[in-house]
């Protein structure tokens, strides 16, 4: 398992957020995704004792979540979203704005208090 807790991302892009320039945000939907990534990372290896594959970590998470045990939680779509939208912010040409910032952090809590259910 990796020692790294990468959930502090959220402070970073909360405050990447703020700024109302495009490379600002598009650099905040990055960390949302990095943060949330790294919760449901933990959640997988610390709770349910499954560690996995560095090559396709991003892809595993979501796949795990399409469990059926999961599926009613939603986490596999959101997290995907959220990894779609990273790369768009990486790669992509389309605007980034702060509507689209509401979204990502909608998604994050969802994922995030989803996941805080799951450990209860």
């Amino acid at each position: 398992m990796n020692s790294f807790d990468g959930k502090d991302f959220i402070y970073v892009a909360k405050s990447l957020s703020k700024i109302n320039k495009e490379s600002y945000i598009r650099s905040a939907a990055g960390r949302y995704y990095y943060s949330i990534f790294w919760i449901a990372r933990k959640y997988i290896e610390s709770e349910c004792g499954i560690y996995l594959n560095k090559n396709n970590v991003h892809s595993e998470i979501i796949e795990f979540f399409k469990d059926d045990f999961f599926k009613k939680t939603g986490i596999s779509e959101s997290l995907n979203r959220l990894r779609i939208i990273r790369n768009h912010a990486d790669y992509g040409s389309y605007h980034f704005n702060k509507d689209l910032i509401e979204s990502i952090n909608k998604n994050y809590n969802h994922i995030l208090n989803e996941i805080k259910k799951l450990i209860k």
